[in-house]
């Protein structure tokens, strides 16, 4: 297993890229969109994966907040389902 930071995904346009990007063997398997609560929420980052990012080839697609996770394998979809996960517990 690999891990990939700041994947650029299209040679025209080098703002676009990906957060991070798994490799197995080679093989891209999964990305990942990491947001923080300060700058930008979960809902952002999922709208991010529907109209900026390329997502084909992949497995599965993680939107990462501050306090939540969302997971999809289809976000090319019409309806796609980003399936949320609990909020993560703090302890304190």
């Amino acid at each position: 297993m690999r891990v990939v930071e700041e994947v650029h995904f299209n040679p025209k346009d080098s703002t676009l890229r990906l957060d991070l990007v798994l490799f197995t063997n080679g093989i891209p398997v999964a990305t990942i969109e990491l947001k923080s609560e300060y700058t930008r929420t979960l809902d952002h980052t999922l709208h991010q994966y529907l109209t900026a990012r390329e997502h084909s080839g992949t497995l599965a697609h993680f939107a990462i907040a501050q306090d939540e996770i969302a997971m999809t394998t289809r976000p090319e979809a019409k309806a796609p389902s980003f399936h949320p996960s609990t909020a993560a517990t703090s302890a304190e």
